[in-house]
């Protein structure tokens, strides 16, 4: 069996979070908000054991995504870490996403 990568959160991807927990806990609670973001956070997480469960997104090198609910996990694989690049709504343009390098 391999050894489980680390999980590494980009800066924009804790911004996304952030975003999210504002956005759902005015339109309906911090309950949710913070329900969403455990959710959001451990599905992140158990990239660790089965990073190479998503696949790849079309016009994005190197880039794989997960869906949970209405948003897509943008992350990328390396030899030792996963990098959860972006938290992305569905409603989104996929065009418009920007990666830290």
């Amino acid at each position: 069996m391999t050894e489980p990568k680390t999980v590494v959160f980009a800066a924009a991807a804790m911004d996304d979070l952030l975003g999210i927990a504002d956005h759902v806990e005015a339109a309906t609670s911090r309950r949710a908000a913070r329900r969403l973001l455990d959710q959001l956070a451990a599905t992140a997480e158990s990239l660790a054991d089965h990073p190479e469960r998503a696949p790849s997104v079309t016009g994005l090198v190197g880039v794989r995504g997960l869906q949970i609910s209405r948003w897509t996990i943008l992350y990328s694989v390396g030899e030792a870490e996963v990098r959860v690049l972006r938290f992305w709504h569905e409603r989104r343009d996929p065009s418009s996403v920007e990666l830290d390098p």
